[in-house]
Protein backbone atom coordinates (compact mmCIF):
# COMPACT_ATOMS: atom_id res chain seq x y z
CA UNK A 1 0.00 0.00 0.00
CA UNK A 2 1.40 3.37 -1.06
CA UNK A 3 0.33 6.50 0.81
CA UNK A 4 -0.68 9.65 -1.05
CA UNK A 5 -0.71 12.60 1.35
CA UNK A 6 -2.90 15.51 0.27
CA UNK A 7 -1.76 19.09 0.93
CA UNK A 8 -3.20 21.07 3.83
CA UNK A 9 -5.21 23.51 1.67
CA UNK A 10 -6.56 22.84 -1.81
CA UNK A 11 -8.41 25.81 -3.28
CA UNK A 12 -9.86 26.66 -6.70
CA UNK A 13 -6.78 28.51 -7.84
CA UNK A 14 -3.42 27.99 -9.53
CA UNK A 15 -1.64 26.53 -6.46
CA UNK A 16 -4.59 24.19 -5.81
CA UNK A 17 -4.56 22.95 -9.40
CA UNK A 18 -0.81 22.48 -9.29
CA UNK A 19 -1.04 20.50 -6.03
CA UNK A 20 -3.55 18.06 -7.54
CA UNK A 21 -1.54 17.86 -10.76
CA UNK A 22 1.52 16.89 -8.74
CA UNK A 23 -0.37 13.78 -7.65
CA UNK A 24 -0.62 12.68 -11.27
CA UNK A 25 3.05 13.28 -12.04
CA UNK A 26 4.28 11.70 -8.80
CA UNK A 27 2.18 8.54 -8.96
CA UNK A 28 2.50 8.00 -12.70
CA UNK A 29 5.89 6.50 -11.78
CA UNK A 30 4.14 3.50 -10.22
CA UNK A 31 2.53 0.50 -11.90
CA UNK A 32 -0.07 -1.99 -10.62
CA UNK A 33 -0.10 -0.69 -7.06
CA UNK A 34 -2.69 0.25 -4.44
CA UNK A 35 -2.62 3.86 -3.28
CA UNK A 36 -4.41 5.16 -0.18
CA UNK A 37 -5.40 8.82 -0.20
CA UNK A 38 -4.50 10.49 3.08
CA UNK A 39 -6.56 13.58 3.93
CA UNK A 40 -5.68 13.53 7.63
CA UNK A 41 -3.73 16.82 7.58
CA UNK A 42 -6.04 18.61 5.15
CA UNK A 43 -7.63 21.67 6.72
CA UNK A 44 -9.59 22.91 3.70
CA UNK A 45 -10.48 21.26 0.41
CA UNK A 46 -12.86 23.01 -1.96
CA UNK A 47 -15.08 20.10 -2.86
CA UNK A 48 -15.79 21.20 -6.44
CA UNK A 49 -12.21 20.06 -7.14
CA UNK A 50 -13.26 16.44 -6.54
CA UNK A 51 -14.15 16.17 -10.23
CA UNK A 52 -10.63 17.12 -11.27
CA UNK A 53 -9.13 14.77 -8.69
CA UNK A 54 -11.34 11.90 -9.86
CA UNK A 55 -10.21 12.57 -13.44
CA UNK A 56 -6.56 12.45 -12.42
CA UNK A 57 -7.05 9.21 -10.49
CA UNK A 58 -9.06 7.64 -13.32
CA UNK A 59 -6.25 8.31 -15.78
CA UNK A 60 -3.71 6.75 -13.39
CA UNK A 61 -5.98 3.75 -12.90
CA UNK A 62 -6.43 3.08 -16.61
CA UNK A 63 -2.88 3.82 -17.75
CA UNK A 64 -0.86 2.61 -14.76
CA UNK A 65 -3.10 -0.02 -13.20
CA UNK A 66 -3.28 1.87 -9.91
CA UNK A 67 -6.12 1.25 -7.47
CA UNK A 68 -7.12 4.01 -5.07
CA UNK A 69 -8.60 3.70 -1.63
CA UNK A 70 -9.55 6.01 1.21
CA UNK A 71 -10.25 5.35 4.88
CA UNK A 72 -13.28 7.54 5.41
CA UNK A 73 -13.08 7.04 9.16
CA UNK A 74 -9.86 9.05 9.13
CA UNK A 75 -11.36 12.01 7.31
CA UNK A 76 -11.33 15.13 9.48
CA UNK A 77 -14.81 16.22 10.50
CA UNK A 78 -14.60 19.32 8.31
CA UNK A 79 -14.05 17.06 5.28
CA UNK A 80 -17.19 14.96 5.62
CA UNK A 81 -18.21 16.84 2.48
CA UNK A 82 -16.17 14.24 0.60
CA UNK A 83 -18.71 11.67 1.76
CA UNK A 84 -21.76 13.89 1.29
CA UNK A 85 -20.82 14.77 -2.29
CA UNK A 86 -20.31 11.09 -3.26
CA UNK A 87 -16.56 11.48 -3.84
CA UNK A 88 -15.83 8.45 -1.65
CA UNK A 89 -18.51 6.42 -3.44
CA UNK A 90 -17.11 7.40 -6.83
CA UNK A 91 -13.55 6.64 -5.78
CA UNK A 92 -14.20 3.22 -4.25
CA UNK A 93 -17.06 2.10 -6.47
CA UNK A 94 -19.32 1.67 -3.45
CA UNK A 95 -23.01 2.51 -3.48
CA UNK A 96 -23.71 3.74 0.04
CA UNK A 97 -26.93 5.71 0.41
CA UNK A 98 -25.96 9.26 1.32
CA UNK A 99 -28.04 12.25 2.33
CA UNK A 100 -26.49 15.68 2.12
CA UNK A 101 -28.11 17.14 5.22
CA UNK A 102 -26.47 20.52 4.62
CA UNK A 103 -27.70 20.65 1.01
CA UNK A 104 -24.44 22.26 -0.01
CA UNK A 105 -23.04 19.81 -2.53
CA UNK A 106 -23.27 19.29 -6.27
CA UNK A 107 -22.33 15.59 -6.42
CA UNK A 108 -19.12 14.30 -7.92
CA UNK A 109 -20.02 12.39 -11.06
CA UNK A 110 -18.55 11.14 -14.30
CA UNK A 111 -20.31 10.83 -17.65
CA UNK A 112 -19.39 8.90 -20.77
CA UNK A 113 -19.06 11.38 -23.62
CA UNK A 114 -22.12 9.92 -25.36
CA UNK A 115 -24.33 10.12 -22.25
CA UNK A 116 -25.94 13.38 -23.28
CA UNK A 117 -29.25 12.82 -21.50
CA UNK A 118 -27.54 11.93 -18.22
CA UNK A 119 -25.32 15.00 -18.41
CA UNK A 120 -28.22 17.33 -19.25
CA UNK A 121 -30.25 15.98 -16.34
CA UNK A 122 -27.30 16.51 -13.99
CA UNK A 123 -26.74 20.11 -15.13
CA UNK A 124 -30.44 20.94 -14.86
CA UNK A 125 -31.13 19.38 -11.47
CA UNK A 126 -27.89 18.80 -9.55
CA UNK A 127 -26.02 21.93 -10.68
CA UNK A 128 -28.57 24.58 -11.60
CA UNK A 129 -31.06 23.20 -9.08
CA UNK A 130 -28.63 23.81 -6.22
CA UNK A 131 -30.21 26.01 -3.54
CA UNK A 132 -27.34 28.46 -3.84
CA UNK A 133 -28.59 29.33 -7.34
CA UNK A 134 -32.28 29.62 -6.49
CA UNK A 135 -32.29 33.34 -7.32
CA UNK A 136 -30.80 32.85 -10.78
CA UNK A 137 -33.45 33.69 -13.43
CA UNK A 138 -34.90 30.76 -15.38
CA UNK A 139 -33.76 32.19 -18.70
CA UNK A 140 -30.18 32.41 -17.38
CA UNK A 141 -30.31 28.81 -16.19
CA UNK A 142 -31.61 27.68 -19.59
CA UNK A 143 -28.79 29.55 -21.31
CA UNK A 144 -26.12 28.05 -19.06
CA UNK A 145 -27.58 24.58 -19.54
CA UNK A 146 -27.43 24.98 -23.33
CA UNK A 147 -23.88 26.31 -23.12
CA UNK A 148 -22.75 23.35 -21.05
CA UNK A 149 -24.45 20.94 -23.42
CA UNK A 150 -22.38 22.42 -26.24
CA UNK A 151 -19.19 22.23 -24.18
CA UNK A 152 -19.97 18.59 -23.35
CA UNK A 153 -20.80 17.75 -26.97
CA UNK A 154 -17.49 19.23 -28.10
CA UNK A 155 -15.66 16.76 -25.90
CA UNK A 156 -17.28 13.89 -27.78
CA UNK A 157 -16.70 15.51 -31.17
CA UNK A 158 -13.24 17.01 -30.84
CA UNK A 159 -11.33 15.92 -27.74
CA UNK A 160 -10.28 12.55 -29.21
CA UNK A 161 -10.77 10.59 -26.00
CA UNK A 162 -12.74 7.65 -24.68
CA UNK A 163 -12.38 8.84 -21.11
CA UNK A 164 -15.42 10.18 -19.25
CA UNK A 165 -16.09 13.79 -18.29
CA UNK A 166 -15.84 14.55 -14.56
CA UNK A 167 -17.93 17.16 -12.74
CA UNK A 168 -18.46 18.37 -9.20
CA UNK A 169 -19.55 21.51 -7.37
CA UNK A 170 -19.99 23.07 -3.98
CA UNK A 171 -22.13 25.77 -2.40
CA UNK A 172 -20.47 27.90 0.28
CA UNK A 173 -23.38 29.43 2.26
CA UNK A 174 -21.24 31.83 4.31
CA UNK A 175 -20.43 33.97 1.28
CA UNK A 176 -23.18 32.85 -1.11
CA UNK A 177 -20.70 31.34 -3.58
CA UNK A 178 -21.32 28.37 -5.87
CA UNK A 179 -18.27 26.77 -7.49
CA UNK A 180 -18.64 24.23 -10.27
CA UNK A 181 -15.85 22.37 -12.06
CA UNK A 182 -15.78 20.22 -15.16
CA UNK A 183 -12.79 18.21 -16.43
CA UNK A 184 -12.25 16.19 -19.58
CA UNK A 185 -9.18 14.07 -20.33
CA UNK A 186 -8.92 14.74 -24.06
CA UNK A 187 -6.39 16.50 -26.25
CA UNK A 188 -7.12 19.99 -24.98
CA UNK A 189 -7.86 23.08 -27.05
CA UNK A 190 -4.63 23.61 -28.92
CA UNK A 191 -4.25 20.67 -31.35
CA UNK A 192 -7.56 21.14 -33.14
CA UNK A 193 -7.51 24.96 -33.04
CA UNK A 194 -3.94 25.03 -34.32
CA UNK A 195 -4.90 22.76 -37.19
CA UNK A 196 -8.09 24.72 -37.91
CA UNK A 197 -6.23 28.06 -38.02
CA UNK A 198 -3.37 26.64 -40.12
CA UNK A 199 -0.92 27.25 -37.33
CA UNK A 200 -1.84 30.86 -36.60
CA UNK A 201 -2.81 29.82 -33.06
CA UNK A 202 0.23 27.95 -31.78
CA UNK A 203 0.05 27.99 -27.98
CA UNK A 204 -2.52 27.08 -25.35
CA UNK A 205 -2.95 30.63 -24.03
CA UNK A 206 -3.93 31.96 -27.45
CA UNK A 207 -6.12 28.89 -28.03
CA UNK A 208 -8.12 29.73 -24.87
CA UNK A 209 -8.51 33.37 -25.96
CA UNK A 210 -9.56 32.26 -29.46
CA UNK A 211 -12.32 30.05 -28.02
CA UNK A 212 -13.46 32.69 -25.52
CA UNK A 213 -13.95 35.19 -28.37
CA UNK A 214 -16.67 32.91 -29.75
CA UNK A 215 -14.65 31.18 -32.45
CA UNK A 216 -15.37 27.54 -33.18
CA UNK A 217 -13.74 24.75 -35.16
CA UNK A 218 -17.22 23.67 -36.27
CA UNK A 219 -17.92 25.29 -39.65
CA UNK A 220 -21.67 25.55 -38.98
CA UNK A 221 -21.31 27.16 -35.53
CA UNK A 222 -23.23 30.41 -35.21
CA UNK A 223 -23.53 32.91 -32.41
CA UNK A 224 -20.40 31.91 -30.52
CA UNK A 225 -19.42 28.85 -28.57
CA UNK A 226 -20.85 27.54 -25.31
CA UNK A 227 -17.61 28.50 -23.61
CA UNK A 228 -17.68 32.11 -24.81
CA UNK A 229 -21.36 32.51 -23.94
CA UNK A 230 -20.72 31.18 -20.44
CA UNK A 231 -17.84 33.63 -20.11
CA UNK A 232 -20.09 36.51 -21.20
CA UNK A 233 -22.57 35.53 -18.50
CA UNK A 234 -19.80 35.64 -15.89
CA UNK A 235 -18.65 39.07 -17.05
CA UNK A 236 -22.19 40.46 -16.94
CA UNK A 237 -23.15 38.90 -13.61
CA UNK A 238 -20.11 39.28 -11.36
CA UNK A 239 -19.03 35.70 -11.89
CA UNK A 240 -15.53 34.27 -12.26
CA UNK A 241 -14.22 31.72 -14.72
CA UNK A 242 -11.02 29.67 -14.93
CA UNK A 243 -9.98 27.69 -18.01
CA UNK A 244 -7.01 25.31 -17.85
CA UNK A 245 -5.66 23.45 -20.85
CA UNK A 246 -2.19 22.51 -22.05
CA UNK A 247 0.39 24.61 -20.28
CA UNK A 248 -1.93 27.56 -19.54
CA UNK A 249 -3.98 28.40 -16.46
CA UNK A 250 -6.20 31.32 -17.51
CA UNK A 251 -8.62 33.02 -15.17
CA UNK A 252 -11.10 35.88 -15.12
CA UNK A 253 -11.58 36.85 -11.49
CA UNK A 254 -12.96 39.99 -9.89
CA UNK A 255 -13.04 41.67 -13.29
CA UNK A 256 -9.35 40.99 -13.99
CA UNK A 257 -7.66 38.54 -16.35
CA UNK A 258 -4.53 36.59 -15.55
CA UNK A 259 -2.70 33.72 -17.24
CA UNK A 260 0.03 31.52 -15.80
CA UNK A 261 2.20 28.88 -17.40
CA UNK A 262 2.03 25.30 -16.11
CA UNK A 263 5.51 23.76 -16.16
CA UNK A 264 4.25 20.16 -16.16
CA UNK A 265 0.92 20.17 -18.05
CA UNK A 266 -1.93 17.70 -17.74
CA UNK A 267 -4.23 16.59 -20.53
CA UNK A 268 -7.67 17.85 -21.51
CA UNK A 269 -9.54 20.87 -20.24
CA UNK A 270 -10.72 21.96 -16.80
CA UNK A 271 -13.29 24.75 -16.43
CA UNK A 272 -14.16 26.34 -13.10
CA UNK A 273 -17.25 28.56 -12.77
CA UNK A 274 -17.74 30.69 -9.69
CA UNK A 275 -21.12 32.35 -9.13
CA UNK A 276 -22.02 34.87 -6.48
CA UNK A 277 -25.70 34.53 -5.60
CA UNK A 278 -26.57 35.62 -2.11
CA UNK A 279 -29.40 33.73 -0.38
Amino acid sequence: MIACKINERILTDFPGYRSLLNIYHEYSQFQDACVRLDFEDVRFFEANLCGLLLGILHKLKVENGLEFDIDETQLPEELNVLIRNHFVNQLTGSNHRIKDVRKSTIPARSFATDDVSGFVDYIEHAFLGQRGLKDMPKHAKARIQNNYLEIFSNVDLHANTDYPVFVCGQYFPKNGTVKFSMTDLGEGFLPRIQDFTNGKINNSHHAILWALRGNSTKPDAKGGSGLSNTFKYCVNNQGDMHVITGDCYWKYENGEVQAKRIKTPFCGVTIHLIFQHEV
